[in-house]
């Protein structure tokens, strides 16, 4: 698929990162200009973190302060790549590339509203949703969306409404100037009303220089249920991905994350969960795949805050050449949270000595009766079973790919679906580390 005349004009960016807002911000609601200033005026004062941040103590990003950036490169027409999610029937595809959005309205199940942000930013859910900002000093990514707020795009989901497709969402970048990277800042917004149901499916890829910083908020009201998963594989040389999720899980509501990170030259994935009622349960599984100088860090804080809800934050990486990867875990059990049930374990495996894991289990508690545990482990693949498998005539390559495989894989098995866990395990083969 050619997407043609997509991109707006070419806007050279004084100050990297830090340039405030667009120039269309006194067309935008008060609430809006004033977030925006905010989060601007937080950058300016922390500026982008460094290793000396508790949170950021082993990924180094300063690099990026050295690196020449314009807003949307001139492109007459943008190449789409084939997706393997295009064979799944009947799914719903919202499209962001660069900075234009694109799905098909009248593809839209009953009982399902998209619409884009800048459409939306009058609506009171979103108002709320934005509004609630928290401490931007201690999030600058998420600070860094927020003053660039400019485009992206909301989906409710209303009452007792299941949504049996799922909805992709296909995020690609293209930046064909050679000299500067492209900047990306979207915000997605989800809201599922009481007892609905959906799975959302976002696949992230590009080719050329950029740094994409997107932050999503999703908001799940009682007995609603979400299944959230994603592939994130940008460009391994020139790309640079920062991913906030934030959710909020009301009482008898289900979230089920997977995510599969084997792109970008550095990447971190943040995912926050606020468990606001009882009888939540909270699943987020990952892996990681990594080789050449790739950086990965995953930092997952899961806050208990009544009682009897389920957390799980499980973790498996795979790391060859002088690539490296971080997990950050934290549970927090509040007082009034007895009752709580949470879990989190990261396994990493070290194909050479120069591959290098850092995890940061934690857990913080403040409540009795309560069930949790944490551990990480880290190691050499098993050459007992590299061995037994070369004794059957396997080449060492080939056993190697099949161990690591299999290794992984295991954190797909919460994928009901078929066609889209094959979907995964493909994206896994399909990895040359």
């Amino acid at each position: 698929m050619t997407i043609t005349a997509i991109n707006m004009m070419s806007d050279k960016c004084d100050i990297p990162l830090l340039d405030g807002w667009d120039k269309n911000i006194a067309n935008m609601p008060p609430y809006i200009q004033a977030l925006k200033e905010t989060a601007n005026e937080a950058l300016l004062a922390t500026g982008l973190p460094t290793t000396g941040w508790e949170d950021w103590k082993y990924t180094n990003i300063r690099e990026i302060e050295k690196l020449n950036f314009i807003k949307d490169s001139i492109v007459e027409e943008i190449e789409l790549p084939i997706s393997a999610f295009d064979r799944i029937e009947n799914a719903l595809h919202i499209q962001l590339i660069n900075s234009y959005i694109l799905y098909n309205q009248d593809n839209i199940p009953n009982g399902v509203t998209i619409k884009s942000l800048e459409d939306s930013l009058e609506d009171e859910w979103v108002k709320d949703v934005l509004s609630n900002v928290g401490n931007f000093s201690t999030m600058p990514m998420e600070a860094l969306n927020t003053a660039h707020l400019e485009y992206g795009f909301v989906i409710q989901v209303q009452k007792d409404v299941q949504v049996e497709s799922p909805i992709l969402i296909k995020e690609y970048i293209q930046n064909s100037n050679k000299d500067s990277y492209l900047k990306n800042m979207p915000r997605i917004l989800i809201l599922l009303e009481e007892g609905a149901e959906v799975t959302v499916i976002e696949e992230k890829t590009g080719s050329g220089k950029y740094i994409k910083n997107q932050t999503t908020n999703i908001n799940l009201k009682d007995y609603s249920k979400l299944k959230h998963y994603t592939i994130q594989n940008d460009d391994r040389s020139n790309g640079y991905n920062f991913n906030t999720v934030r959710v909020n899980c009301s009482t008898n509501s289900i979230y089920k994350n997977i995510n599969l990170n084997v792109g970008a030259k550095l990447s971190r994935s943040e995912i926050i969960t606020d468990l606001l009622g009882s009888q939540i349960e909270c699943i987020i599984r990952g892996a990681y795949c990594l080789g050449g100088h790739q950086h990965h860090s995953t930092t997952i804080k899961t806050a208990h805050f009544e009682p009897n809800s389920t957390s799980k934050q499980i973790y498996k990486g795979v790391i060859d050449n002088e690539a490296s990867a971080v997990f950050q875990g934290k549970i927090h059990v509040h007082r009034n949270a007895e009752g709580t049930d949470g879990h989190q374990l990261n396994h990493a495996l070290l194909l050479c000595d120069k591959a290098e894991v850092y995890a940061k289990p934690e857990l913080e508690i403040y409540a009795e009766d309560v069930k949790c545990s944490h551990g990480a482990t880290s190691g050499n693949i098993d050459k007992e079973a590299l061995f037994y498998l070369q004794s059957r005539g396997i080449d060492k390559k080939i056993a190697k790919s099949l161990l690591t495989q299999g290794f992984l894989k295991e954190i797909l098995e919460d994928i009901v679906d078929s066609n889209i866990k094959e979907i995964f395990i493909d994206q896994l083969e399909e990895v040359k580390i």
